[in-house]
């Protein structure tokens, strides 16, 4: 299953607006994890994630101090996801271990 963080961090703003600033953090992110999914996360430089999302590394700087802090935005977005749909499923009628399993 693909996920599309741009996708979900846009509709998932808490305040409804989207900013450019805002669209582009997002697109870092989505950038991040398809590159850090390709070469792992050792190998990738922020080089890599400036030139998968169509910026400059300084233009990335502006964004995230080093690769630690998107790897821990990316990672903190994956966690949010996991939990919407945990959050859907245990919504639905019958009993958690039948909803999960």
């Amino acid at each position: 299953m693909a996920i599309n963080m741009l996708e979900t961090l846009i509709s998932n703003r808490a305040d409804g607006s989207q900013t450019k600033a805002y669209e582009k953090r997002a697109a870092i992110l989505q950038a991040a994890h398809n590159v850090m999914l390709r070469y792992g996360f050792s190998r990738v430089t922020m080089d890599d994630i400036a030139k998968e999302c169509g910026i400059s590394r300084p233009a990335l700087y502006l964004f995230f101090k080093n690769k630690q802090e998107i790897y821990r935005a990316t990672t903190r977005v994956m966690c949010d996801l996991a939990l919407d749909i945990l959050k859907g499923e245990l919504a639905k009628d019958g009993s958690p271990k039948q909803l999960l399993f």
